[in-house]
């Protein structure tokens, strides 16, 4: 059961990316897409079964995925504004909330760096070996609400 959600979550979203991509929306870009995203399916779960990375998503991390526009726009006007001000840039390092096993922790990490990363004012640069904080590089100095919500 497992396996068919997996395969069906990654069959969905790359059909949704290629619609997303297409200029305009006909049967037959539809059809191409749910034909092309079947082999993508297929590599995903082999590739995810070859890392051996078995994470464990917890539907909390997609509470970011809510506010991420408006955190881009937010950012984004930060970003204008402190360019404008010559303001600096600061290291900074981001604790993630305490995840049960490594792999939980490693997902997390996983989630965490590409949202963070979705903002205009912050780009991860490394993780922990652990895998419970990020450092960041953000512009203009100070943390984000967006980011507290990331990182539970």
């Amino acid at each position: 059961m497992r396996r068919s959600l997996e395969l069906g979550t990654w069959w969905a979203v790359l059909v949704l990316f290629w619609l997303a991509t297409v200029t305009e929306m006909s049967w037959q870009e539809v059809v191409a897409a749910g034909a092309i995203a079947v082999p993508g399916a297929l590599v995903a779960r082999v590739a995810g079964q070859a890392s051996r990375n078995d994470w464990r998503l917890r539907l909390r991390w997609a509470r970011g995925l809510l506010v991420l526009p408006w955190a881009v726009a937010k950012d984004a006007a930060r970003v204008f504004a402190a360019v404008l001000k010559r303001d600096n840039s600061v290291l900074e390092t981001v604790r993630l909330c305490g995840d049960d096993t490594k792999a939980q922790r490693a997902a997390h990490e996983a989630v965490a760096t590409v949202m963070l990363s979705a903002t205009p004012g912050t780009v991860v640069l490394d993780a922990s070996s652990e895998h419970d904080a990020l450092l960041v590089h953000r512009m203009p100095p100070g943390r984000q609400g967006w980011e507290r919500t990331v990182v539970r």
